[in-house]
């Protein structure tokens, strides 16, 4: 149980969340795919991966190399304030260009307001992280709920996203690496950045 429950807290690590979040958006879909070229879908899928994925992990290990924080997986909250400030850079970024980027046809906005609830829960984890431990695992899957409720209602994306939460909340538990609190309100958290994100939008 234990090393089912690792490797899935790998595979559906935050910085990954995103990325899997536009692969879903694309292949099942719930946005209007249809009509985009394959280099427009590869660019902005370059544009995630490098943002919200690439330049995390590269910071992260260049932190733990330079003694900055003790762990990678940062179980000591101040480990966290330097990649969570850092992470919310990327993601801005991401969210901007994305934003931005002029294309035809338009980027679905659904994309815009998954990026935008990425950036604010960022923000809100790094606030609540000064107070309380909260779980970047939970709140990162919550996003995939909570935007489920932001779009036209796909049924296998809501069960894929669902599927998802509760793997990884029973795999930080098995794990534990979190409280029953730490979970929840980090679930809590994802749901409501994305629909505070949709409200703006």
């Amino acid at each position: 149980m234990q090393q089912l429950a690792t490797v899935s807290s790998y595979i559906f690590h935050p910085v990954f969340i995103p990325s899997i979040a536009f692969l879903l958006f694309f292949l099942l879909p719930v946005a209007d795919f249809s009509t985009l070229t394959w280099a427009a879908i590869n660019k902005w899928f370059a544009i995630i991966v490098i943002n919200t994925c690439f330049f995390p992990l590269l910071l992260v290990v260049l932190l733990k190399r330079l003694d900055f924080i003790k762990t990678i997986t940062m179980t000591d909250s101040k480990d966290r304030i330097i990649p969570l400030i850092g992470s919310m850079v990327f993601y801005f970024w991401a969210y901007h260009v994305l934003h931005n980027l002029k294309t035809t046809p338009a980027i679905p906005q659904v994309l815009i307001v998954y990026f935008l609830a990425q950036f604010w829960g960022l923000i809100a984890m790094f606030i609540l992280n000064i107070f309380f431990k909260i779980s970047m695992h939970a709140a990162a899957v919550g996003t995939l709920i909570g935007i489920a409720f932001c779009m036209p209602f796909s049924l296998p994306f809501f069960i894929i996203a669902c599927a998802c939460a509760i793997l990884v909340l029973l795999s930080r538990k098995v794990l534990g690496a979190h409280t029953n609190a730490e979970l929840i309100s980090g679930l809590l958290l994802g749901i409501f950045s994305c629909l505070a994100a949709f409200m703006y939008v």
